[in-house]
């Protein structure tokens, strides 16, 4: 924990509170080939970071195998629900080979609900 995040008191009230502090997320770019926690990772996949490696990506790549069928959202304004549900139908078959036919609909209205709206305005 760090020092900076401590607890105050209130000495008028004897209240004890947290200051809200909160340290900074980690930036990425501390994590160089140096970093122990990247060296280990490194070392575990055998490759040396001090190597030059070219890799030149194929000119395209057919990911059809892993993406859902398409399917027709009709009237409704749920493209950005059908986007959402078919990334995580594609990654779940990417990952685990299983396909898993996720609710469109039910995001669409979750969505709908927590920003508070009612009737099709789209997204």
């Amino acid at each position: 924990m760090y020092a900076a995040y401590g607890k105050v008191e209130i000495p008028e009230t004897g209240e004890v509170f947290g200051t809200g502090w909160l340290p900074s997320l980690p930036d990425l770019r501390d994590y160089t080939e140096e970093h122990p926690d990247v060296a280990e990772m490194v070392a575990k996949l055998g490759v040396s970071p001090t190597e030059e490696t070219t890799f030149a990506a194929p000119p395209k790549v057919d990911l059809r195998q892993w993406c859902s069928d398409i399917e027709d959202q009709g009237g409704l304004g749920s493209c950005t629900a059908q986007a959402g549900v078919g990334v995580v139908e594609y990654f779940e078959r990417r990952a685990f080979g299983r396909h898993i036919e996720g609710s469109r609909l039910f995001v669409y209205k979750a969505t709908r609900n927590l920003m508070g709206v009612v009737g099709d305005t789209g997204a």
